[in-house]
Parts: structure tokens; sequence; C-alpha cells
């Protein structure tokens, strides 16, 4: 049985077996479960991030600002830059919700996660877009659509790969 060299050990054993049909649907199934599960899981991945982003931002400078409390004494060092990383938080989280957006939607896809990423980029480009442009908020979401687009390039150039071997190995069996 010839197969291509960079198919992983478990896709090699199963090239040249027939499958049954309580498998197949068992696939299809699971298929059709991870494709409905796909918008809500990268919804929910993307409030993860949102909240730890909150709680990093909280614990790191946000008793310096806007409280009615006195400030700890460290915000008022000249060591503390509380104003860069305030900024650098707020932009380290808004680019980290991008990746994990991006990221959690090629996961849980079953087949053509490089295109699910693409996919998923517009759509949150187009929502942070929408975003910005009502609060103002566009470098943050320069920052957000920066990091989408270079985690949807990662995962097409590991994933495009990939599926085109398994495809040519379908064929060949």
């Amino acid at each position: 049985m010839w197969c291509q060299p960079g198919l992983p050990r478990l896709l090699r054993s199963q090239a040249g077996k027939p499958r049954n049909k309580s498998s197949t649907a068992a696939m299809r199934l699971s298929s059709v479960i991870r494709w409905l599960l796909l918008v809500p899981s990268a919804v929910a991945a993307w409030y993860v991030v949102f909240f730890v982003s909150l709680v990093l931002h909280e614990v790191v400078v946000g008793r310096c600002f806007g409280s009615d409390a006195p400030p700890p004494e460290y915000c008022q060092a000249a060591w503390f830059p509380r104003e860069f990383l305030h900024d650098a938080l707020v932009f380290f989280g808004v680019g980290l919700s991008a990746v994990v957006l991006v990221l959690v939607a090629a996961v849980v896809a079953p087949s053509h996660k490089g295109h699910v990423a693409w996919v998923a980029l517009a759509a949150g480009a187009t929502l942070a877009i929408v975003a910005a442009y009502g609060s103002g908020a566009v470098a943050e979401a320069g920052v957000a659509v920066v990091a989408g687009v270079l985690t949807a390039v990662v995962v097409s150039r590991t994933t495009f790969g990939r599926e085109n071997a398994i495809k040519e190995s379908e064929t060949l069996s």
C-alpha cells in the first residue's frame, strides 16, 4: 500500500481499510455536532479570554485608576509605569482574544480548518471594526485584526498541506 510520507501513523494504518457503516455514521454525527458547536465554542472562548484579561488588568493596574479608596503605594512610585501597563494589557487582551477566537474555531471544525480560520477572522474583524467605529478604539481593532490575520495564516499553512495529503491518500486507496 502506498502512503504519503507526511501522513500521521494512525491515518497510514487506516488508509487501506474499508470502513463499516456504523463507524461512518458515528463520524458523521460527531462532525455534525462539531459543526453545530463551532460558533458557540468560539464565542465562549472569546468571553473566557475577555474575562481573564479584565481580571489581569484589575490585578495589575486596576486599583491605581478610578477607585474611591486610596491607591496602593506602588501606583505612585516612579518605577511603576501604570499608563503603559494599562495600554499594554488592553492591547494584549484584544490580541489574545483574536488569536483564541481563530484557533478555537479552527480546532473545533471537523474539516476545512484553514477556511474556517479565515471565516472566523472575517467575522471577528467585522465585529472589531464595528465596535471600533462606535467607541473610537481604532488601535485596538487594528491589533485584533493583525493578530487574527497572523493566526489565520499559521492555521492555513499548517492545515492546508495536511488536508491535501489526506485527500490524495483517500483517492489513491
